[in-house]
């Protein structure tokens, strides 16, 4: 079943898939961005996003203790990307080794590249490990060193938020990685009447309770954990009113 088919009113309205990253670009005021985060009507998600940081296990690495006392290759698509990104926080807040190398075109790669020995390390979210990789789980092939995002009640890391040393540094993780807490989101245009944007998120709401779907994303192993569009537009807001002093510290790291 194409789900999305199934929200669309069939009048010219437009529902897309928004990066999550979009808000936070804003809220640092990178160049480029020609939207107002805040206008768009967020129609939900089907789960937050929980990202982590993943060892490989002939790096002999656990916890992320051990990360803090030798470099670590770390595989990432490009700068600004979720894959040095997160790493790449770690290493300024919290003296981790991670030693990043980018270029890889996409998640297979770095998998790839983590089994032939070339990276020893990746981010990547806990659904993706679960639905991509569970014999990786299963057989104790990667650790899980780091998470950030809600805690999943089946995974059990250390939360990178409960390093943080001061309310600034928690509020700079929670920029940098506010993604998360919006999943992979769906939106309509400015522009749609307020009853109409309503209709689309009940018709998500109920999506997220279809037996077929549910059904549908047990078999591929994936998480439903709705997020509602209301609650997404709040986090919106609460993304864009990030303090200007923490805008400037996330800046360079989103770029």
């Amino acid at each position: 079943m194409n789900y999305l088919a199934t929200l669309a009113p069939h009048d010219g309205t437009y529902i897309g898939m928004i990066s999550e990253g979009l808000p936070s670009l804003q809220a640092v005021g990178m160049a480029g961005v020609q939207f107002d985060a805040a206008k768009f009507n967020w129609l939900g998600a089907i789960a937050p996003i929980d990202e982590t940081v993943a060892v490989w296990h002939t790096a002999g690495i656990t916890t992320f203790d051990g990360a803090r006392q030798r470099d670590i290759v770390t595989g990432a698509t490009a700068r600004g990307s979720i894959t040095y990104t997160f790493p790449a926080l770690l290493n300024e807040l919290f003296g981790s080794r991670f030693k990043l190398v980018t270029g890889y075109n996409g998640g297979a790669e770095i998998n790839l590249a983590m089994e032939r020995g070339e990276v020893e390390a990746r981010n990547n979210t806990w659904s993706s490990w679960k639905a991509t990789k569970p014999a990786w789980l299963s057989e104790h092939k990667i650790s899980i060193i780091l998470q950030a995002g809600p805690r999943p009640a089946d995974l059990d890391a250390p939360l990178v938020a409960d390093l943080a040393g001061s309310p600034d540094d928690r509020r700079l993780i929670d920029l940098v990685l506010s993604g998360g807490a919006l999943g992979r989101p769906l939106a309509t245009t400015p522009d749609v009447p307020a009853e109409r944007v309503a209709a689309l998120r009940a018709a998500f709401d109920d999506t997220m309770k279809d037996r077929e779907f549910l059904g549908e994303a047990k078999a591929l192993n994936f998480d439903v954990a709705p997020i509602r569009g209301v609650d997404m537009q709040a986090t919106v807001e609460r993304i864009l009113s990030a303090p200007p002093d923490v805008a400037r510290r996330a800046k360079h790291l989103l770029e």
